[in-house]
Protein backbone atom coordinates (compact mmCIF):
# COMPACT_ATOMS: atom_id res chain seq x y z
CA UNK A 1 0.00 0.00 0.00
CA UNK A 2 1.78 3.12 -1.28
CA UNK A 3 1.32 6.36 0.64
CA UNK A 4 2.06 9.92 -0.48
CA UNK A 5 2.47 12.57 2.24
CA UNK A 6 1.62 16.19 1.43
CA UNK A 7 2.30 18.85 4.07
CA UNK A 8 4.06 22.20 3.85
CA UNK A 9 5.70 21.67 7.27
CA UNK A 10 8.77 19.43 7.14
CA UNK A 11 8.40 18.55 10.83
CA UNK A 12 4.87 17.30 10.21
CA UNK A 13 6.04 15.15 7.29
CA UNK A 14 8.89 13.70 9.34
CA UNK A 15 6.52 12.84 12.16
CA UNK A 16 4.05 11.12 9.81
CA UNK A 17 6.83 9.11 8.15
CA UNK A 18 8.16 8.02 11.53
CA UNK A 19 4.72 6.96 12.74
CA UNK A 20 3.99 4.97 9.58
CA UNK A 21 7.36 3.21 9.68
CA UNK A 22 6.60 2.03 13.22
CA UNK A 23 3.36 0.34 12.13
CA UNK A 24 3.28 -3.41 11.63
CA UNK A 25 1.73 -3.09 8.17
CA UNK A 26 3.24 -3.18 4.66
CA UNK A 27 2.88 0.57 4.12
CA UNK A 28 5.34 2.17 1.71
CA UNK A 29 6.07 5.91 1.58
CA UNK A 30 6.32 6.60 -2.14
CA UNK A 31 6.89 10.34 -1.89
CA UNK A 32 6.62 13.60 0.05
CA UNK A 33 5.25 16.90 -1.22
CA UNK A 34 5.65 20.29 0.42
CA UNK A 35 3.41 22.22 -1.96
CA UNK A 36 0.52 21.68 -4.34
CA UNK A 37 2.69 21.53 -7.47
CA UNK A 38 4.82 18.71 -6.06
CA UNK A 39 1.70 16.89 -4.90
CA UNK A 40 0.11 16.85 -8.35
CA UNK A 41 3.40 15.86 -9.97
CA UNK A 42 3.94 12.92 -7.59
CA UNK A 43 0.31 11.86 -7.95
CA UNK A 44 0.69 11.59 -11.69
CA UNK A 45 4.00 9.77 -11.37
CA UNK A 46 3.25 7.23 -8.63
CA UNK A 47 -0.57 6.86 -8.57
CA UNK A 48 -0.43 6.16 -4.80
CA UNK A 49 -3.09 4.17 -2.98
CA UNK A 50 -3.43 6.79 -0.22
CA UNK A 51 -2.61 10.48 0.14
CA UNK A 52 -2.15 12.04 3.58
CA UNK A 53 -3.06 15.60 2.70
CA UNK A 54 -2.76 18.77 4.80
CA UNK A 55 -5.96 20.82 4.44
CA UNK A 56 -4.00 24.09 4.43
CA UNK A 57 -1.28 23.12 1.95
CA UNK A 58 -2.85 25.10 -0.89
CA UNK A 59 -3.11 28.86 -1.12
CA UNK A 60 -6.85 28.77 -0.46
CA UNK A 61 -7.62 25.23 0.73
CA UNK A 62 -6.60 21.70 -0.07
CA UNK A 63 -9.95 20.53 -1.41
CA UNK A 64 -9.45 22.10 -4.83
CA UNK A 65 -6.14 20.24 -5.04
CA UNK A 66 -7.85 17.01 -4.03
CA UNK A 67 -10.39 17.42 -6.83
CA UNK A 68 -7.59 18.04 -9.34
CA UNK A 69 -5.68 15.07 -7.97
CA UNK A 70 -8.64 12.75 -8.40
CA UNK A 71 -8.50 13.39 -12.13
CA UNK A 72 -4.84 12.31 -12.19
CA UNK A 73 -5.33 9.28 -9.94
CA UNK A 74 -9.04 8.38 -9.60
CA UNK A 75 -8.56 5.35 -7.35
CA UNK A 76 -6.37 7.12 -4.78
CA UNK A 77 -7.90 7.50 -1.32
CA UNK A 78 -7.47 10.83 0.46
CA UNK A 79 -7.07 11.36 4.20
CA UNK A 80 -7.33 15.04 5.10
CA UNK A 81 -5.45 16.45 8.09
CA UNK A 82 -6.29 19.80 9.65
CA UNK A 83 -5.16 21.75 12.68
CA UNK A 84 -8.66 23.14 13.22
CA UNK A 85 -11.33 21.32 15.23
CA UNK A 86 -14.00 22.62 12.89
CA UNK A 87 -17.01 21.06 11.25
CA UNK A 88 -16.72 22.93 7.93
CA UNK A 89 -13.44 21.44 6.62
CA UNK A 90 -14.47 17.99 7.83
CA UNK A 91 -17.85 18.24 6.11
CA UNK A 92 -16.37 19.69 2.91
CA UNK A 93 -13.63 17.06 2.83
CA UNK A 94 -16.05 14.16 3.03
CA UNK A 95 -18.36 15.87 0.54
CA UNK A 96 -15.46 16.15 -1.92
CA UNK A 97 -14.65 12.46 -1.57
CA UNK A 98 -12.10 12.20 1.24
CA UNK A 99 -12.13 8.82 2.96
CA UNK A 100 -11.21 10.29 6.35
CA UNK A 101 -10.55 13.51 8.28
CA UNK A 102 -8.04 13.74 11.15
CA UNK A 103 -7.06 16.52 13.51
CA UNK A 104 -3.37 17.44 13.60
CA UNK A 105 -1.35 16.06 15.12
CA UNK A 106 -3.01 12.63 15.00
CA UNK A 107 -2.00 9.91 17.41
CA UNK A 108 -0.39 6.74 16.08
CA UNK A 109 -3.62 4.87 16.79
CA UNK A 110 -5.78 7.43 14.95
CA UNK A 111 -3.47 7.48 11.93
CA UNK A 112 -3.19 3.70 11.78
CA UNK A 113 -6.97 3.25 11.98
CA UNK A 114 -7.53 5.80 9.20
CA UNK A 115 -4.92 4.17 6.96
CA UNK A 116 -6.46 0.73 7.48
CA UNK A 117 -9.93 2.08 6.70
CA UNK A 118 -8.64 3.68 3.52
CA UNK A 119 -6.79 0.49 2.59
CA UNK A 120 -9.92 -1.59 3.09
CA UNK A 121 -11.97 0.86 1.04
CA UNK A 122 -9.37 0.89 -1.76
CA UNK A 123 -9.29 -2.90 -1.90
CA UNK A 124 -13.08 -3.10 -2.01
CA UNK A 125 -13.16 -0.43 -4.69
CA UNK A 126 -10.80 -2.49 -6.81
CA UNK A 127 -13.01 -5.55 -6.44
CA UNK A 128 -16.08 -3.43 -7.12
CA UNK A 129 -14.57 -2.06 -10.32
CA UNK A 130 -13.58 -5.52 -11.57
CA UNK A 131 -16.87 -7.10 -10.60
CA UNK A 132 -19.18 -4.46 -11.94
CA UNK A 133 -17.56 -3.25 -15.11
CA UNK A 134 -20.25 -2.88 -17.70
CA UNK A 135 -19.67 -6.00 -19.80
CA UNK A 136 -19.58 -8.36 -16.82
CA UNK A 137 -22.62 -6.80 -15.19
CA UNK A 138 -24.74 -6.82 -18.33
CA UNK A 139 -23.69 -10.39 -19.10
CA UNK A 140 -24.79 -11.51 -15.63
CA UNK A 141 -28.09 -9.67 -15.82
CA UNK A 142 -29.11 -11.13 -19.19
CA UNK A 143 -27.86 -14.62 -18.50
CA UNK A 144 -31.42 -15.88 -18.19
CA UNK A 145 -32.38 -14.68 -21.66
CA UNK A 146 -32.29 -17.10 -24.57
CA UNK A 147 -30.46 -14.66 -26.81
CA UNK A 148 -26.79 -14.12 -26.15
CA UNK A 149 -25.29 -10.76 -25.33
CA UNK A 150 -23.67 -10.68 -28.75
CA UNK A 151 -27.06 -10.37 -30.43
CA UNK A 152 -28.41 -7.62 -28.19
CA UNK A 153 -26.89 -4.19 -27.81
CA UNK A 154 -27.60 -1.92 -24.85
CA UNK A 155 -30.26 0.03 -26.71
CA UNK A 156 -32.34 -3.17 -26.89
CA UNK A 157 -32.23 -3.51 -23.14
CA UNK A 158 -34.00 -1.68 -20.37
CA UNK A 159 -32.56 -0.95 -16.93
CA UNK A 160 -34.45 0.11 -13.82
CA UNK A 161 -33.42 0.44 -10.19
CA UNK A 162 -34.53 0.92 -6.60
CA UNK A 163 -32.41 2.63 -3.99
CA UNK A 164 -33.50 1.87 -0.41
CA UNK A 165 -33.24 4.30 2.50
CA UNK A 166 -33.57 3.41 6.16
CA UNK A 167 -34.07 6.12 8.77
CA UNK A 168 -33.24 4.99 12.29
CA UNK A 169 -31.02 5.68 15.28
CA UNK A 170 -29.57 2.17 15.13
CA UNK A 171 -25.80 1.83 15.08
CA UNK A 172 -24.19 1.78 11.66
CA UNK A 173 -23.87 -2.01 11.47
CA UNK A 174 -27.48 -2.71 12.48
CA UNK A 175 -28.70 0.12 10.26
CA UNK A 176 -27.04 -1.38 7.20
CA UNK A 177 -28.19 -4.89 8.13
CA UNK A 178 -31.83 -3.77 8.22
CA UNK A 179 -31.51 -1.99 4.87
CA UNK A 180 -29.73 -4.81 3.07
CA UNK A 181 -32.07 -7.45 4.49
CA UNK A 182 -35.05 -5.50 3.20
CA UNK A 183 -33.68 -5.14 -0.32
CA UNK A 184 -32.52 -8.77 -0.42
CA UNK A 185 -36.02 -9.96 0.47
CA UNK A 186 -37.44 -7.70 -2.24
CA UNK A 187 -35.17 -9.25 -4.87
CA UNK A 188 -36.32 -12.73 -3.87
CA UNK A 189 -39.93 -11.69 -4.30
CA UNK A 190 -39.35 -10.02 -7.65
CA UNK A 191 -37.46 -13.00 -9.01
CA UNK A 192 -40.59 -15.08 -8.49
CA UNK A 193 -42.49 -12.92 -10.96
CA UNK A 194 -42.62 -14.38 -14.45
CA UNK A 195 -43.02 -11.26 -16.50
CA UNK A 196 -41.13 -10.48 -19.71
CA UNK A 197 -38.09 -12.48 -18.55
CA UNK A 198 -37.10 -9.87 -15.98
CA UNK A 199 -33.82 -10.38 -14.16
CA UNK A 200 -33.34 -8.62 -10.83
CA UNK A 201 -30.02 -8.45 -9.02
CA UNK A 202 -28.35 -6.73 -6.09
CA UNK A 203 -25.48 -4.39 -6.86
CA UNK A 204 -23.11 -2.73 -4.40
CA UNK A 205 -22.96 0.97 -5.29
CA UNK A 206 -20.82 2.03 -2.34
CA UNK A 207 -19.15 0.26 0.54
CA UNK A 208 -21.77 -2.08 1.96
CA UNK A 209 -24.76 -0.33 0.33
CA UNK A 210 -26.92 -2.35 -2.05
CA UNK A 211 -29.40 -1.30 -4.71
CA UNK A 212 -31.83 -3.40 -6.68
CA UNK A 213 -31.37 -3.43 -10.44
CA UNK A 214 -33.87 -4.93 -12.83
CA UNK A 215 -33.24 -5.49 -16.52
CA UNK A 216 -35.19 -6.91 -19.41
CA UNK A 217 -35.06 -7.03 -23.18
CA UNK A 218 -37.30 -4.60 -24.99
CA UNK A 219 -40.28 -6.42 -26.42
CA UNK A 220 -44.01 -6.25 -27.01
CA UNK A 221 -44.81 -5.60 -23.33
CA UNK A 222 -44.58 -1.84 -22.60
CA UNK A 223 -41.97 -0.73 -20.09
CA UNK A 224 -44.69 0.99 -18.09
CA UNK A 225 -46.51 -2.29 -17.47
CA UNK A 226 -43.32 -3.96 -16.26
CA UNK A 227 -42.42 -1.07 -13.97
CA UNK A 228 -45.94 -0.93 -12.55
CA UNK A 229 -45.73 -4.62 -11.68
CA UNK A 230 -42.35 -4.27 -10.00
CA UNK A 231 -43.36 -1.06 -8.23
CA UNK A 232 -46.47 -2.72 -6.80
CA UNK A 233 -44.29 -5.48 -5.33
CA UNK A 234 -41.99 -2.85 -3.81
CA UNK A 235 -44.92 -0.91 -2.35
CA UNK A 236 -46.39 -4.08 -0.84
CA UNK A 237 -43.01 -4.88 0.70
CA UNK A 238 -42.87 -1.46 2.33
CA UNK A 239 -46.39 -1.81 3.70
CA UNK A 240 -45.39 -5.14 5.24
CA UNK A 241 -42.19 -3.69 6.73
CA UNK A 242 -42.56 -3.20 10.48
CA UNK A 243 -39.64 -2.21 12.68
CA UNK A 244 -39.92 -0.36 15.97
CA UNK A 245 -36.70 1.56 15.40
CA UNK A 246 -36.61 2.08 11.64
CA UNK A 247 -38.65 3.46 8.74
CA UNK A 248 -38.01 2.39 5.14
CA UNK A 249 -38.35 4.33 1.89
CA UNK A 250 -37.68 3.31 -1.72
CA UNK A 251 -36.63 5.70 -4.50
CA UNK A 252 -37.18 4.28 -7.99
CA UNK A 253 -35.37 5.36 -11.13
CA UNK A 254 -36.92 5.83 -14.54
CA UNK A 255 -36.49 3.12 -17.17
CA UNK A 256 -33.01 3.65 -18.62
CA UNK A 257 -31.67 2.60 -22.03
CA UNK A 258 -28.14 1.95 -20.75
CA UNK A 259 -26.24 0.97 -17.66
CA UNK A 260 -24.46 4.32 -17.64
CA UNK A 261 -27.77 6.17 -17.54
CA UNK A 262 -28.99 3.95 -14.71
CA UNK A 263 -25.90 4.70 -12.66
CA UNK A 264 -26.53 8.42 -13.17
CA UNK A 265 -30.12 8.05 -11.99
CA UNK A 266 -29.12 6.06 -8.92
CA UNK A 267 -26.84 8.97 -7.99
CA UNK A 268 -29.73 11.39 -8.53
CA UNK A 269 -31.87 9.18 -6.29
CA UNK A 270 -29.32 9.59 -3.51
CA UNK A 271 -29.52 13.36 -3.91
CA UNK A 272 -33.30 13.69 -4.15
CA UNK A 273 -33.99 11.29 -1.29
CA UNK A 274 -33.77 14.13 1.25
CA UNK A 275 -37.28 15.05 0.09
CA UNK A 276 -38.61 11.98 1.93
CA UNK A 277 -38.27 13.92 5.18
CA UNK A 278 -40.91 16.44 4.16
CA UNK A 279 -42.94 14.35 1.70
CA UNK A 280 -43.07 11.20 3.82
CA UNK A 281 -41.21 8.00 4.64
CA UNK A 282 -42.53 4.47 4.50
CA UNK A 283 -43.45 4.43 0.82
CA UNK A 284 -41.86 4.30 -2.63
CA UNK A 285 -41.19 7.42 -4.67
CA UNK A 286 -40.19 8.05 -8.27
CA UNK A 287 -37.50 10.55 -9.17
CA UNK A 288 -40.05 12.90 -10.71
CA UNK A 289 -42.07 12.88 -7.48
CA UNK A 290 -39.00 13.87 -5.48
CA UNK A 291 -37.68 16.44 -7.96
CA UNK A 292 -36.63 19.38 -5.76
CA UNK A 293 -37.17 21.89 -8.58
CA UNK A 294 -39.97 24.18 -7.46
CA UNK A 295 -39.79 22.75 -3.93
CA UNK A 296 -36.41 24.13 -2.89
CA UNK A 297 -37.46 24.98 0.67
CA UNK A 298 -38.76 21.45 1.21
CA UNK A 299 -35.49 20.05 -0.11
CA UNK A 300 -33.31 22.39 1.97
CA UNK A 301 -35.19 21.51 5.14
CA UNK A 302 -35.06 17.81 4.32
CA UNK A 303 -31.32 17.92 3.63
CA UNK A 304 -30.59 19.61 6.95
CA UNK A 305 -32.61 16.94 8.75
CA UNK A 306 -30.86 14.09 6.90
CA UNK A 307 -27.46 15.59 7.76
CA UNK A 308 -28.60 15.90 11.38
CA UNK A 309 -29.49 12.22 11.35
CA UNK A 310 -26.08 11.26 9.95
CA UNK A 311 -24.20 13.32 12.53
CA UNK A 312 -26.37 11.87 15.31
CA UNK A 313 -25.76 8.32 14.12
CA UNK A 314 -22.00 8.93 14.06
CA UNK A 315 -22.17 10.70 17.44
CA UNK A 316 -20.53 13.82 16.02
CA UNK A 317 -21.48 16.54 18.49
CA UNK A 318 -19.86 19.46 16.68
CA UNK A 319 -21.43 18.59 13.33
CA UNK A 320 -24.83 18.12 14.98
CA UNK A 321 -24.73 21.52 16.68
CA UNK A 322 -23.60 23.27 13.49
CA UNK A 323 -26.55 21.76 11.68
CA UNK A 324 -28.99 22.86 14.39
CA UNK A 325 -27.55 26.35 13.91
CA UNK A 326 -28.35 26.03 10.20
CA UNK A 327 -31.85 24.82 11.01
CA UNK A 328 -32.43 27.75 13.33
CA UNK A 329 -31.30 30.17 10.60
CA UNK A 330 -33.62 28.43 8.15
CA UNK A 331 -36.60 28.76 10.51
CA UNK A 332 -35.84 32.43 11.22
CA UNK A 333 -35.47 33.24 7.52
CA UNK A 334 -38.30 31.20 6.03
CA UNK A 335 -40.58 30.30 8.91
CA UNK A 336 -42.65 27.15 8.98
CA UNK A 337 -46.11 28.62 8.50
CA UNK A 338 -45.93 27.99 4.76
CA UNK A 339 -45.53 24.25 5.29
CA UNK A 340 -48.78 22.26 5.53
CA UNK A 341 -49.64 20.15 8.55
CA UNK A 342 -48.79 16.93 6.69
CA UNK A 343 -45.24 18.16 6.20
CA UNK A 344 -44.90 18.94 9.89
CA UNK A 345 -46.13 15.45 10.76
CA UNK A 346 -43.62 13.92 8.34
CA UNK A 347 -40.77 15.85 9.99
CA UNK A 348 -42.03 14.74 13.40
CA UNK A 349 -41.97 11.12 12.24
CA UNK A 350 -38.44 11.53 10.86
CA UNK A 351 -37.07 12.98 14.11
CA UNK A 352 -38.65 10.14 16.06
CA UNK A 353 -37.01 7.44 13.94
CA UNK A 354 -33.74 9.09 12.93
CA UNK A 355 -32.96 11.20 16.01
CA UNK A 356 -34.74 9.26 18.75
CA UNK A 357 -36.59 12.42 19.69
CA UNK A 358 -40.29 13.15 20.00
CA UNK A 359 -40.65 16.76 18.91
CA UNK A 360 -43.38 18.95 17.47
CA UNK A 361 -41.80 21.05 14.66
CA UNK A 362 -44.77 23.42 14.72
CA UNK A 363 -43.92 24.38 18.31
CA UNK A 364 -41.83 27.47 18.98
CA UNK A 365 -39.22 25.58 21.02
CA UNK A 366 -38.53 22.65 18.73
CA UNK A 367 -35.11 23.91 17.60
CA UNK A 368 -34.16 24.46 21.24
CA UNK A 369 -35.16 20.85 21.90
CA UNK A 370 -32.69 19.78 19.22
CA UNK A 371 -29.94 21.83 20.87
CA UNK A 372 -30.62 20.07 24.17
CA UNK A 373 -30.78 16.73 22.40
CA UNK A 374 -27.34 17.36 20.93
CA UNK A 375 -25.86 17.60 24.42
CA UNK A 376 -26.46 13.86 24.78
CA UNK A 377 -23.69 13.34 22.23
CA UNK A 378 -21.03 14.98 24.39
CA UNK A 379 -19.85 11.75 26.09
CA UNK A 380 -19.14 10.36 22.62
CA UNK A 381 -17.43 13.45 21.25
CA UNK A 382 -13.99 12.48 19.97
CA UNK A 383 -12.25 15.86 20.23
CA UNK A 384 -11.67 15.90 23.97
CA UNK A 385 -7.99 16.87 23.88
CA UNK A 386 -8.42 19.53 21.22
CA UNK A 387 -11.49 20.83 23.06
CA UNK A 388 -9.53 21.22 26.27
CA UNK A 389 -6.76 23.02 24.43
CA UNK A 390 -9.32 25.33 22.87
CA UNK A 391 -10.81 26.20 26.28
CA UNK A 392 -7.33 26.84 27.68
CA UNK A 393 -6.58 29.22 24.82
CA UNK A 394 -9.88 31.06 25.30
CA UNK A 395 -9.14 31.40 29.02
CA UNK A 396 -5.78 32.96 28.16
CA UNK A 397 -7.55 35.40 25.85
CA UNK A 398 -10.14 36.24 28.50
CA UNK A 399 -7.34 37.02 30.95
CA UNK A 400 -6.29 39.75 28.54
CA UNK A 401 -9.78 40.89 27.49
CA UNK A 402 -11.84 40.68 30.70
CA UNK A 403 -12.02 44.48 31.14
CA UNK A 404 -13.93 44.73 27.86
CA UNK A 405 -17.58 44.87 28.92
CA UNK A 406 -18.90 43.53 25.62
CA UNK A 407 -17.05 40.21 25.49
CA UNK A 408 -19.19 37.65 23.67
CA UNK A 409 -18.91 33.88 23.58
CA UNK A 410 -19.88 33.86 19.91
CA UNK A 411 -16.85 35.98 18.98
CA UNK A 412 -14.44 33.52 20.58
CA UNK A 413 -16.28 30.66 18.90
CA UNK A 414 -15.81 32.32 15.51
CA UNK A 415 -12.07 32.64 16.11
CA UNK A 416 -11.86 28.89 16.65
CA UNK A 417 -14.33 28.18 13.83
CA UNK A 418 -16.77 26.33 16.04
CA UNK A 419 -20.20 27.02 17.53
CA UNK A 420 -21.01 28.94 20.69
CA UNK A 421 -22.95 25.92 21.94
CA UNK A 422 -19.94 23.65 21.53
CA UNK A 423 -17.52 26.10 23.15
CA UNK A 424 -19.84 26.66 26.10
CA UNK A 425 -20.28 22.90 26.56
CA UNK A 426 -16.51 22.45 26.57
CA UNK A 427 -16.19 25.26 29.12
CA UNK A 428 -18.59 23.45 31.42
CA UNK A 429 -16.71 20.17 31.00
CA UNK A 430 -13.28 21.67 31.59
CA UNK A 431 -14.00 24.33 34.24
CA UNK A 432 -17.32 23.29 35.74
CA UNK A 433 -18.71 26.73 34.83
CA UNK A 434 -20.40 28.14 31.77
CA UNK A 435 -18.54 30.81 29.81
CA UNK A 436 -20.64 33.59 31.36
CA UNK A 437 -20.17 32.26 34.90
CA UNK A 438 -16.45 31.81 34.38
CA UNK A 439 -16.09 35.35 33.06
CA UNK A 440 -18.11 36.79 35.96
CA UNK A 441 -16.02 34.88 38.50
CA UNK A 442 -12.81 36.08 36.85
CA UNK A 443 -14.02 39.69 37.00
CA UNK A 444 -14.97 39.26 40.66
CA UNK A 445 -11.46 37.99 41.40
CA UNK A 446 -9.96 40.97 39.59
CA UNK A 447 -12.22 43.30 41.61
CA UNK A 448 -11.07 41.64 44.83
CA UNK A 449 -7.46 42.38 43.88
CA UNK A 450 -8.36 46.04 43.41
CA UNK A 451 -10.18 46.11 46.75
CA UNK A 452 -7.01 44.77 48.40
CA UNK A 453 -4.73 47.28 46.65
CA UNK A 454 -4.20 50.41 48.82
CA UNK A 455 -3.64 52.51 45.71
CA UNK A 456 -7.24 51.77 44.69
CA UNK A 457 -8.82 53.06 47.91
CA UNK A 458 -9.96 56.25 46.23
CA UNK A 459 -11.64 54.42 43.35
CA UNK A 460 -15.42 54.32 43.52
CA UNK A 461 -17.34 51.08 43.11
CA UNK A 462 -18.42 52.25 39.66
CA UNK A 463 -14.80 52.81 38.62
CA UNK A 464 -13.76 49.40 39.92
CA UNK A 465 -16.72 47.76 38.18
CA UNK A 466 -15.77 49.36 34.87
CA UNK A 467 -12.09 48.47 35.22
CA UNK A 468 -12.90 44.76 35.55
CA UNK A 469 -15.52 44.71 32.78
CA UNK A 470 -18.83 45.16 34.60
CA UNK A 471 -21.11 47.87 33.24
CA UNK A 472 -22.53 48.90 36.62
CA UNK A 473 -22.13 48.56 40.37
CA UNK A 474 -25.31 46.51 40.32
CA UNK A 475 -23.67 43.91 38.09
CA UNK A 476 -20.60 43.88 40.29
CA UNK A 477 -22.67 43.57 43.45
CA UNK A 478 -24.79 40.74 42.07
CA UNK A 479 -21.72 38.75 41.03
CA UNK A 480 -19.95 39.42 44.35
CA UNK A 481 -22.99 38.11 46.19
CA UNK A 482 -23.10 35.00 43.98
CA UNK A 483 -19.43 34.08 44.40
CA UNK A 484 -18.48 35.66 47.76
CA UNK A 485 -21.77 35.60 49.63
CA UNK A 486 -21.91 39.35 50.29
CA UNK A 487 -22.29 42.63 48.42
CA UNK A 488 -19.30 44.46 47.00
CA UNK A 489 -19.73 47.24 49.59
CA UNK A 490 -19.77 44.75 52.47
CA UNK A 491 -16.80 42.84 51.04
CA UNK A 492 -14.77 46.04 50.73
CA UNK A 493 -15.53 47.11 54.30
CA UNK A 494 -14.77 43.67 55.74
CA UNK A 495 -11.50 43.50 53.81
CA UNK A 496 -10.38 46.94 55.04
CA UNK A 497 -11.21 45.99 58.62
CA UNK A 498 -9.27 42.74 58.31
CA UNK A 499 -6.23 44.45 56.78
CA UNK A 500 -6.32 47.15 59.46
CA UNK A 501 -6.40 44.58 62.25
CA UNK A 502 -3.34 42.90 60.77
Amino acid sequence: MRILIADDESSARIRLVSMIQEMAHPFEICGEAENEQQLLQLLQEYKPDIVLHDYQIAVQNGLAIMEAGKELSPLTKWIILSGYADYEPAHDSVKCGASDFLLKPPSVQELEAALLRAQDCAEKQGLHFDKHNEDTWVDALVSTHEQSLEHHSDNQMAFWGIRPFIDSYLNEMDHRAVKNSLIEELVLQMNKVELAAIQTSLVEVSEGDLVLVGTWLSGPLPHEAIVNELASIAEAKLLAFHHEQAAATFVMTDVCPSLEKLQEQLAVAEHCAAMRVTKGMGRSWTLSQLDPHGSELYFMLGQIMVDLSNSYQHKNYMAFMNLVDQLQSFVIRHGLNEFPQDTMLNIMKFTAYALRLQVDPSAAQWVEQLYKHGETLLPHHGLKDSGERMVEQVIEMIEQDYSNSILALSEYAKQFRTTAHYLNARFIQVTGLSFVKYLSKLRVNKAKLLFADPSSDKLSLQQIAEQVGFTSTRQLGRSMTEFEGCSSTAYRKNLKRTLKEK
